[in-house]
């Protein structure tokens, strides 16, 4: 299975490379072309269309789904140019078709172009070298393996519930940091204040006589230094007296 942005030119080059895969187009993709081609169009009613679209889309048998995509044009004659051409791919996007092929529960690209995101954000001029693409690309990955580390260390300590927000018993802290740190500074030191209360304190008892041992002997060190600088004093006293 590959997941595509609804390029037939991309669909055409899968079925031709690789004949045993099966295209996919990206949800979020389908989504960005409805707004693009029928926002204007629709006006007020194209977010309850967009509803009945993802209803139709979400379909589990094939019959229901001609039965709902032909109650969309008759309901929505303004976007049936487009729902036309749309129909001709249902095949890449409609659940009923979709769900007999192993997806691994992916129905979006979110995760490339999330870094597709990141390298923009990071390569905003064009004219970078290749050496500095891979070095930028590894710190992404690097990132991303910190965060599952992180991730997987805080889910292996035992808390008796998940804390989704500042702890309550940081709120002051809280609404002081909110005033002046910048949205991802502001996370990662909410995220320290939540993990702040999973640590669990351990106590451990010392051996009382062995305490009171060590203190003897610091005591007898003291009084043997103290005796020995008043043992110097007066030796000095002494020379004085003779000359």
């Amino acid at each position: 299975m590959i997941l595509t942005d609804s390029d037939p030119a991309v669909d055409s080059a899968v079925r031709q490379v690789f004949p045993e895969s099966y295209p996919i187009h990206c949800a979020y993709h389908i989504t960005q072309n409805l707004h693009k081609n029928l926002r204007k169009i629709l006006g007020d009613s194209y977010k309850q269309f967009l509803a009945n679209f993802y209803t139709c889309r979400n379909t589990l048998t094939q019959s229901t789904f001609e039965k709902r995509f032909e109650a969309l044009l008759e309901e929505y004659p303004a976007a049936k140019s487009y729902l036309d051409v749309l129909y001709k791919s249902k095949h890449f996007w409609a659940h009923c078709f979709t769900n007999f092929k192993f997806t691994g529960g992916m129905i979006a690209t979110s995760r490339v172009e999330a870094m597709n995101a990141c390298l923009k954000r990071l390569l905003y001029n064009s004219d970078v070298s290749l050496c500095e693409l891979v070095f930028q690309i590894q710190q992404l990955l690097d990132g991303q393996d910190k965060q599952q580390e992180y991730d997987f260390w805080r889910l292996a300590i035992p808390s008796i519930k998940h804390q989704v927000k500042a702890n309550f018993l940081f709120t002051k802290v809280d609404s002081c940091i909110e005033q002046f740190l910048t949205p991802k500074m502001l996370k990662m030191q909410r995220d320290e204040i939540n993990q702040s209360v999973y640590y669990a304190a351990k106590c451990d008892t010392l051996d009382s006589n062995k305490d009171e041992d060590e203190d003897k002997e610091e005591k007898n060190d003291e009084g043997e230094k103290e005796k020995g600088k008043e043992k110097e004093k007066d030796d000095d006293n002494e020379n004085k007296v003779n000359e």
